[in-house]
């Protein structure tokens, strides 16, 4: 399972449980998504000023296939 994705998004998440994040592809200017907030944790490297912090983006889990 791959580790975690480093995204930038609002630093106070919405009450709906849901916010937008702009995600670097690793190549050209990567994209905005709409993930869920529980996926989103503070990444060490945030400095804890401005309205958008630095996020670890936990993957959801893929199920194998048999």
């Amino acid at each position: 399972m791959p580790g975690p994705i480093l995204a930038v998004g609002p630093r106070v998440l919405p009450a709906d449980g849901f916010a937008e994040v702009w995600i670097d592809s690793g190549s050209g200017y990567g994209y905005v998504r709409r993930v869920r907030a529980d996926r989103l944790s503070l990444a060490p490297l945030d400095d804890g000023a401005g309205e958008h912090a630095i996020f670890h983006l936990r993957p959801e889990r893929v199920e194998s296939r048999d």
